[in-house]
């Protein structure tokens, strides 16, 4: 969270500085802004999966399958039937 809050912020410091440029520049930061922003959401899900993946992979593997459908509920809010 900290981090995206960080990524906005240097976004609006990219756009303050070519604002003297001129509207093409501002528009060029912007869209380049929105994708970067993109890119770190996707990897950011990707790595919550990723975590996610390992520690129910782990509580299923040593025979705690309601301690994996604990995580995969707190996690994803989210549980199918497929734990028990």
């Amino acid at each position: 969270m900290i981090e995206q809050l960080l990524n906005s912020f240097m976004g609006m410091a990219d756009t303050m500085m070519v604002s003297n440029v001129g509207s093409a520049a501002i528009s060029a930061v912007s869209l380049v802004d929105s994708i970067n922003v993109l890119v770190i959401q996707v990897f950011a899900a990707m790595g919550i999966g990723i975590g996610l993946m390992t520690v129910v992979g782990q509580c299923i593997g040593a025979g705690r399958k309601e301690e994996a459908r604990y995580y995969i509920v707190k996690l994803t809010g989210y549980a199918d039937d497929s734990c028990h």
